[in-house]
């Protein structure tokens, strides 16, 4: 059974705005080697959902992952900023 997704546009742009991402370093890149030099990452939390988010300055998108370990199952999504809009990866 898929995870829904929690998060939305609207809280992770605060978070991109107010300072809750960090620049990628050289161990993010270790689980996470597509992302482009100048990516930024966040650790969100909504309620008792946990997410990994990437922001890709060039493309203007976040990928979004579940950070739930004990539920031995990934989710992973794609979301414009703009709209909202989300794709299950």
């Amino acid at each position: 059974m898929r995870n829904q997704l929690m998060l939305t546009n609207t809280r992770i742009k605060e978070e991109l705005f107010n300072g809750g991402f960090r620049p990628m370093v050289g161990h993010d890149f270790d689980g996470f080697v597509d992302a482009e030099p100048g990516s930024l990452i966040s650790y969100l939390k909504v309620g008792r959902h946990s997410y990994v988010v990437i922001f890709t300055p060039s493309l203007g998108n976040v990928q979004i992952f579940d950070n739930d370990i004990e539920s031995c199952e990934f989710n992973a999504w794609e979301m414009d900023l703009l709209t909202g809009n989300v794709i299950d990866l």
